[in-house]
């Protein structure tokens, strides 16, 4: 396992996510991900995931690097998630998943659908009921926006300066294998829809990812997230990461036929996770707790 350029300095969280591969992203947007051969009617892998230990013995099993933001799964004793598309989250409490153009066609707008298609293997997966967000189409002309809303219905703006930044599985079945992977700020300059804002001068911070039929988790550093993805655009300004409204996946650019799955969307914590209250919960007694 090896990680190339700067992310030298955080081998040693690598070292605690146990996989077939870890590499580092080059100039145009390559990830740092983790690899799994499972896919949705292969049995799964024993695990995904392991706590490992350096030289020093320091480090904390993987379940502490990651923060939840979906991980698609119920859980016993807390609340289910709210109707269609919503997610309950500890930085939110409501999100949601839409859908929508990537360029021009205002008929591409709603929520998301989910699918019961088996995702990566994951222990917690096995013992309860897990699902992936799924979009497919073929030949859209302005490609699609699979978009998660941290604050829902308001769209505000969240805080995420203190991670690293984000984690998720995909698998992908499309010509070129791409997926842009986006973060909105929250700033007025931006136009609202992904090809608008690359054409313009103040584009979305994303990276270019290249996604395999397979399931791979990966593992993106907001230092890594860049203006003008595909038109090279830059307003020369820096990413908010204080200011967070929307993780956005583009897929299908150019009209190509896509199908796409992204599960257990998270943060990737700067070593161990903050606490973070929660922010609220039923008196005991209640029908569940919103927060694990």
């Amino acid at each position: 396992m090896t990680w190339t350029g700067r992310f030298t300095a955080l081998s040693s969280l690598c070292a605690a996510v146990v996989s077939a591969s870890c590499a580092g992203r080059d100039e145009r947007g390559t990830s740092t991900h983790d690899t799994v051969g499972a896919t949705t009617q292969d049995a799964a892998p024993d695990a995904v995931v392991a706590s490992a230990t350096d030289a020093s013995g320091g480090l904390p099993p993987t379940s502490s690097l990651f923060l939840a933001i979906d991980d698609m799964q119920m859980h016993p004793g807390v609340l289910p998630p709210p109707p269609t598309a919503g997610f309950w989250w500890m930085l939110g409490p409501l999100g949601n998943w839409n859908i929508g153009s990537a360029g021009a066609d205002p008929t591409l707008l709603g929520d998301s659908p989910s699918s019961d298609i088996v995702p990566p293997a994951r222990a917690s997966c096995l013992q309860s009921t897990c699902w992936s967000r799924h979009v497919q189409a073929d030949k859209l002309a302005s490609g699609l926006d699979l978009s998660a809303q941290l604050k829902h219905p308001q769209g505000g703006a969240v805080d995420l300066s203190s991670f690293a930044g984000i984690a998720f599985w995909a698998r992908l079945a499309s010509p070129s294998g791409r997926l842009i992977v986006t973060l909105r700020d929250g700033d007025p300059s931006n136009p609202y829809v992904f090809l608008s804002a690359e054409s313009s001068g103040s584009p979305w911070f994303a990276q270019s990812l290249a996604v395999s039929d397979q399931w791979e988790r990966f593992i993106l550093l907001f230092d890594d997230f860049h203006q003008g993805v595909i038109s090279g655009n830059n307003s020369r300004r820096t990413l908010n990461t204080a200011a967070i409204t929307n993780i956005d996946f583009v897929v299908g650019l150019g009209g190509e036929s896509f199908d796409l799955l992204i599960h257990d969307l998270a943060l990737f914590c700067r070593g161990v996770c903050p606490t973070v209250p929660c922010p609220f919960a039923l008196e005991e007694g209640g029908a569940g707790r919103m927060c694990l």
